[in-house]
């Protein structure tokens, strides 16, 4: 049975969400949608819901483009784009949004002959450079701050693990496989070593995975995170 994300955690998100949002806390609290206008050259439509509560922030045009669309549609993917058609719109993405902290962490085994360490020098460069130019820009990994590898018997790195650090409190989690080593149960290994130093810290750890990257979606499930809600980003004029 999954362990429960504390309730401190669950307050973080919300609390970082809001201020990223720049909408009151309290609209978090009950399900509903709230349209938060940006500046006419804002270039993007970004939605988040969590909990049931919609947040939906874009330039005052797009969102008059939006405001007619039921509440599921505004995370619909392909909604969003049929609405916005006259923008010029492109799908950044759609992802499910999950969290764990020290209560919800889930420890794997460490396979033999596997080691994980700080990644130094060219080693994340090593796993970034056997991705294709879409999955190393999915990983976020060319922002972590901090970063380890997982390394083979041979010392090789096979996969990377880091995170960015949000507003001090939260650990923006990527990980990376090589297309030559997947389906070994790596990225589990390595996404462990990073949550647990990320939640040892004190900050609680975010993964953000689309839906349909079911693998990735699994090893967050097995490491104890917890989902809350989901993000849709579409950029705006092309």
């Amino acid at each position: 049975m999954p362990r429960p994300l504390s309730a401190a955690a669950e307050r973080t998100v919300l609390d970082l969400w809001a201020a990223r949002l720049r909408v009151p806390r309290t609209t978090f609290d009950a399900p509903g949608t709230t349209f938060v206008e940006r500046p006419a050259d804002f270039p993007a439509v970004v939605v988040v819901e969590l909990g049931g509560a919609v947040v939906v922030t874009g330039p005052g045009p797009a969102l008059a483009d939006l405001r007619p669309l039921p509440d599921g549609a505004l995370l619909d993917g392909s909604a969003l784009l049929r609405a916005l058609a006259a923008r010029s719109p492109h799908l950044v993405g759609r992802a499910r949004l999950a969290y764990a902290d020290a209560s919800s962490f889930v420890e794997p085994h460490l396979a033999p002959g596997l080691a994980v360490r700080p990644a130094l020098g060219p080693d994340l460069e090593d796993v970034l450079s056997r991705l294709t130019p879409e999955e190393r820009e999915e990983s976020g990994l060319d922002d972590a701050t901090d970063a380890q590898v997982l390394t083979d018997a041979t010392g090789r790195p096979a996969a990377a693990c880091g995170y960015e650090v949000w507003d001090d409190v939260m650990a923006h989690v990527g990980v990376a496989v090589a297309a030559d080593r997947r389906g070994q149960g790596l990225a589990t290994t390595v996404a462990a070593a990073v949550t647990r130093q990320a939640t040892t810290a004190g900050l609680v750890a975010q993964w953000r995975a689309r839906p349909e990257n079911v693998a990735s979606v699994r090893v967050a499930d097995r490491l104890g995170y917890v989902r809350l809600g989901t993000q849709v980003a579409v950029n705006l004029g092309g």
